[in-house]
């Protein structure tokens, strides 16, 4: 395929450009009937709100503008000329993770052949635009007028059931329950008290106009944020259970909690606050962690200082990697890392529990991201899988899988904060 170097002015509109260069931009032809989305999904490139700004920018071409049969495309693939060294070193980055998830990504366009060589043999190394350019996050859209908290003051023993009339901790109890996980779960039985005076901000990756990375199962799509919703709102009723109280960021007006095995996606999901989610990614990540902020200083001022943050996403790489679940913390807070720690034993331990034969691998790693950089709590930042990949599908695929996911992150959770 043609390949371009890119230019002064190409390198300043984009964001995220101080890495190793000089690099060019993959291209494809294409083929009648062929979209914006199509050519993503050829090279196995997630439709994430960050890939579609970069396939736009580096074409010129407006959202709106269709594509045209034969004619060449830039496509947000970085191809560098290998040093003959490492990835690590031809690209200028230090994490061994990343370079593994790029070599993995390079033998997958050799076995789609769309590489007629390894990169090690051909000098050409391929490398997503969205691994290196683009956060891991991309927000949601509306907010309800129903806020998920528990009321300050539960009777012990009960079916606790508020509705929030306003943001503030303190709202009236309703026999009707919390609506927002659904009818059938809406009332929560208080277990204990392990987490009382603790607050929780819950954020499930993506949402609204941004569904995430979509995997594909039966002719289903399977969208990344309707599974990472469902996991944070069965998390939500534990640390309930528990005597917690949880603020669940993103929201679904019409999604509670679902057994089902495919989850519909939609783009009404909605976020705290009545804010309607811009488009633009690093507007709608600033609009997420300052909604998170501004609680954090309301709570602050009501004296509840033990406050945290717990976000959910799942991954996506080409469809023959197998990964466990892994963990992301702050790179400068102790409670996050400790927090993270105990989470992660605790997924270990009910591997081990629950007779996998396999060992459990799930990696703990530190990053850059905006939600672990902004976020003004100890924040916990969680990987469920690659939804690409088949075995990795049935953790978020299976109701009872999410189940076991919310119960172990709650279980860690009450094990290092009871300390």
């Amino acid at each position: 395929m043609n390949k371009f170097l890119l230019t002064l002015a190409l390198l300043c509109a984009l964001p995220f450009a101080a890495i190793a260069e000089p690099y060019t931009f993959l291209e494809a032809v294409a083929e009648k009937g062929d979209g914006m989305y199509a050519l993503l999904r050829r090279f196995d490139l997630p439709p994430s709100s960050c890939n579609q700004e970069a396939f736009h920018s580096i074409n010129s071409l407006s959202a709106k503008q269709a594509l045209h049969a034969g004619k060449t495309y830039k496509v947000p693939v970085l191809i560098y000329p290998y040093n003959g060294k490492s990835i690590r070193s031809t690209i200028g980055i230090k994490d061994f993770a990343l370079a593994k998830q790029i070599q993995a990504y390079n033998r997958a366009r050799v076995k789609a052949g769309q590489q007629k060589k390894q990169y090690e043999k051909s000098k050409e190394l391929w490398v997503p635009y969205d691994y290196l350019l683009c956060e891991k996050e991309n927000p949601p859209v509306l907010a309800p007028a129903e806020a998920v908290l528990v009321a300050s003051k539960t009777p012990e023993n009960t079916l606790v059931t508020p509705v929030a009339e306003s943001t503030g901790i303190n709202e009236k109890i309703s026999t009707a329950g919390y609506s927002i996980f659904g009818e059938k779960y809406s009332k929560v039985k208080r277990e204990d008290d392990k987490l009382k005076g603790k607050i929780f901000y819950l954020v499930s990756g993506h949402g609204g106009p941004d569904p995430g990375a979509i995997g594909k199962k039966r002719d289903n799509a399977l969208c990344e944020d309707e599974y990472a919703y469902d996991v944070v709102l069965r998390l939500a009723r534990n640390i309930i259970a528990h005597g917690g109280v949880p603020y669940v960021i993103v929201r679904d007006p019409d999604d509670g909690i679902r057994d089902d095995e495919f989850l519909s996606c939609d783009y009404d999901e909605q976020v705290w606050g009545d804010q309607k989610i811009p488009l633009n990614q690093t507007k709608r990540l600033r609009q997420r962690s300052n909604a998170i902020n501004d609680l954090v200083k309301e709570n602050n001022k009501k004296g509840t200082v033990d406050q945290y943050c717990i976000v959910i996403h799942v991954d996506s790489r080409h469809a023959e990697t197998q990964t466990d679940l892994f963990f992301y913390h702050q790179k400068n807070s102790k409670v996050s890392s400790r927090l993270t720690k105990d989470m992660r034993a605790t997924v270990e331990k009910n591997y081990k529990r629950n007779g996998r034969t396999r060992e459990y691998k799930g990696a703990i790693l530190t990053r850059d991201l905006h939600m672990l950089r902004e976020v003004d709590v100890p924040t916990v930042y969680i990987e469920l899988g690659n939804i690409q990949h088949s075995f990795d599908q049935k953790r978020v695929l299976q109701p009872r899988n999410r189940q076991a996911l919310a119960n172990w992150f709650a279980e860690g959770i009450t094990t290092s904060l009871k300390r």
